[in-house]
């Protein structure tokens, strides 16, 4: 007895205890629950082959379940890349679908149309948010079960490795005293009930994960559909925007339109102006006229008084001054010369007043039939401009 509670034996001891503790724990977790002390102090040929071509396989199959687990993480990014990618499109047709509830120019009921197609969408897209969130958490629970994964193979390649650093160690039986030898045994029994119920635990998250899996697909074909929806309302939101450009067509032939309009207006003002500048230049001269008359007829009754003096004279000097009677009818031709020829401008004057004027008038009538025959074309062919304007 005393010799087994030497230092030496009790290192040995524990380096042996828990070199066959690692050991239980790792093959435990592989399907061996009767891994024991012997197979490291007396190990047998067969059976350590069998060990090894466990962990061997173990391995291989971890490894397939890494990439398997991979190509899955890789397809959710993709899925959530391009749900992303339509959540961004779908916000920019919402946006362009406000835009244009907001112009004036847009069909009431062609808006309402895709504004009813766009609601549609956002209920179909609602409805995917569940299943969207579905696949997250499916995707987090299999990231979280990769990293317990990639965590129990880290802790068995450190199991291993400190198996081989106490397989040079152990050489020899250790014994051990009975009561110490219960302990062990009940502890061991305790660890490989622990060891069974976490391994029961795992197959059954494995199991829950793979149906999962299983679902991913049908997922994937959801968001596709979703994709080609997106696609069939971006194409509405285009014939949006093409009546937009229409309807800013129209809004451009319109302004032309005025435009000239207004310009129009502004020459019948102008032409308004020059005519009321020409009346009044006319009765300014007119005026002149009658006042050039006036003095005419006064030189003339003058004329027609010194006529009669002349005529009185020329009666009372008919007999002795015939000489001055030839000079006084010259005198009077000249001054009836004088009066036809003041007459004569006159009424050339008043002729070429008359004319100008027919001329201001006869240019206004004109301009006024072609702007009626520009915006008020009841009775006659509708011009370019004008047909424009009634599309509108």
């Amino acid at each position: 007895m005393p010799q087994f509670l030497v230092p030496a034996h009790v290192s040995s001891l524990v380096s042996t205890a828990h070199l066959n503790k690692l050991m239980q724990v790792v093959f435990t977790k592989l399907g061996v629950p009767d891994f024991g002390i012997s197979d490291i102090s007396d190990p047998v040929p067969k059976r350590s082959r069998r060990l090894l071509s466990i962990l061997c396989n173990f391995w291989v199959r971890l490894g397939r379940q890494w990439d398997m687990w991979s190509v899955i993480k890789e397809d959710l990014a993709a899925a959530k890349t391009d749900r992303e990618a339509k959540r961004a499109e779908l916000d920019a047709v919402k946006a362009k679908v406000n835009q244009l509830s907001q112009h004036p120019g847009i069909n009431p009921e062609r808006l309402a149309a895709a504004q009813g197609e766009l609601a549609a969408e956002n209920k179909a897209l609602a409805t995917k948010e569940p299943k969207q969130a579905l696949v997250m958490n499916d995707y987090q629970d299999l990231k979280n079960a990769k990293c317990q994964v990639t965590e129990q193979r880290k802790q068995s390649e450190l199991e291993v490795l400190d198996l081989k650093s106490a397989v040079h160690d152990v050489r020899a039986k250790i014994c051990r005293t009975p009561e110490r030898q219960r302990r062990c045994v009940a502890e061991e029994a305790e660890t490989a009930s622990q060891l069974q119920e976490e391994r029961r635990h795992l197959q059954a998250r494995v199991e829950e994960l793979r149906s999962k899996m299983q679902k991913a697909p049908r997922e994937r074909e959801a968001f596709t559909k979703l994709k080609t929806q997106l696609c069939s309302k971006l194409a509405v939101a285009q014939r949006l925007e093409s009546l937009l450009r229409d309807k800013d067509e129209a809004s451009a032939r319109r302004n032309s339109a005025e435009d000239k309009y207004h310009r129009l207006l502004k020459e019948r003002e102008a032409e308004a102006e020059r005519k009321s500048q020409l009346d009044g230049q006319t009765a300014f001269q007119h005026q002149a006229m009658q006042s050039m008359l006036g003095v005419k007829k006064e030189q003339l009754a003058q004329a027609k008084q010194r006529l009669e003096e002349l005529r009185l004279e020329r009666q009372e000097l008919v007999c002795s001054k015939d000489s001055e009677v030839a000079g006084l009818d010259a005198e009077i031709r000249q001054v009836q010369d004088e009066a036809k020829k003041a007459r004569q401008s006159l009424a050339d004057k008043v002729a070429e007043t008359r004319l100008n004027s027919k001329r201001v008038f006869a240019r206004h009538e004109a301009m006024l039939k072609m702007a009626e025959k520009v915006f008020f074309p009841e009775d006659k062919e509708p011009s370019k401009d004008a047909e424009g304007a009634s599309n509108l």
